[in-house]
């Protein structure tokens, strides 16, 4: 495991979210692999993903269910 500072790991989740974008797959897709590449860093390091996945999906109108309800349950 990876020792992220909290700024550092904001911004590696949404570059990795814009190459995903970049894919031409949708924001669902992008999501739902965030949350996979992003998976079981460590309490905060989730936490913090957590945060930052769920701000992008508040941003978008359609978002697979599964991971608001992974979000919500961690």
């Amino acid at each position: 495991m990876e020792n992220w500072e909290y700024n550092e790991l904001i911004e590696a989740v949404q570059e990795v979210y814009g190459e995903l974008l970049d894919e031409d797959r949708g924001h669902r897709y992008a999501i739902a692999r965030l949350s996979e590449e992003f998976d079981r860093m460590g309490k905060m390091e989730d936490v913090i993903v957590d945060a930052v996945i769920g701000e992008i999906a508040i941003k978008n109108e359609a978002v697979f269910v599964g991971i608001i309800a992974g979000i919500t349950k961690r």
